[in-house]
């Protein structure tokens, strides 16, 4: 469980005696979730750091009308909900559940506190981890907010191009996608196609070439 925790950056600086430690007070704990299991719900209290080390879980929320929203899928390592963490309820807003098997490690709210009060190097990674995390959250939700499959779309790839490259690989399959947008495949299957055929995109599989990246940002924008 150690040599885990010292392949994720926030810790990896740390005595293993430390870390040993902590074990020993009951601050740091190993858990197995089966696929299809929710580790926290959402509402829940998040008193315990949760950093994934083997197996695949996400993040869900609920809309108003019942439906499940994905908002992300961890791959491990991964530190789950650091932005939530210190916060003054610590209420989780979404629900993680295990897409795979999953194992993960919890590390007490005490443990956390104490390391950020006495190491300066932890205590500025956690703060640059919360804040990468902070980052990804606010594009997430300005994403969420876009009405249609297209603006939908045409901002992810425009996030995925960055810059001024046209040039880009899908990440994710078909239906993954799909699942990311809260959305039905055959659905997203039309966008693409309605953009090939408008002269916005070709593709070729993964491989995706803006031919007219305004018209992507005029989608974005209407």
């Amino acid at each position: 469980m150690i040599e885990f925790l010292k392949k994720i950056d926030l810790f990896s600086h740390l005595d293993n005696n430390e870390l040993e430690n902590f074990t020993k007070k009951g601050q740091i704990l190993p858990v197995s979730f089966k696929k299809g299991q929710y580790l926290i719900q959402e509402g829940a209290k998040y008193n315990s750091l949760h950093i994934s080390i083997k197996g695949i879980c996400m993040a869900e929320m609920g809309d108003i009308t019942g439906k499940t929203i994905k908002i992300d899928e961890f791959k491990p390592p991964h530190i789950i909900g650091i932005g939530f963490f210190f916060s003054d309820k610590n209420i989780l807003p979404v629900s993680i559940k295990a897409k795979t098997n999953l194992q993960i490690i919890k590390i007490s709210r005490q443990a956390i506190f104490n390391l950020c009060k006495s190491d300066e190097i932890f205590l500025n990674k956690f703060l640059l981890t919360l804040s990468s995390r902070i980052e990804f959250l606010t594009q997430r939700i300005r994403f969420l907010n876009f009405n249609t499959i297209r603006q939908k779309l045409a901002n992810y790839l425009l996030i995925l191009a960055g810059g001024k490259e046209n040039s880009l690989t899908l990440p994710l399959k078909m239906h993954e996608l799909a699942d990311y947008f809260g959305v039905a495949r055959p659905s997203l299957s039309q966008v693409f196609i309605d953009f090939i055929n408008e002269g916005i995109l070709s593709r070729n599989k993964k491989k995706i070439i803006i031919n007219r990246r305004e018209k992507l940002l005029a989608v974005c924008n209407n």
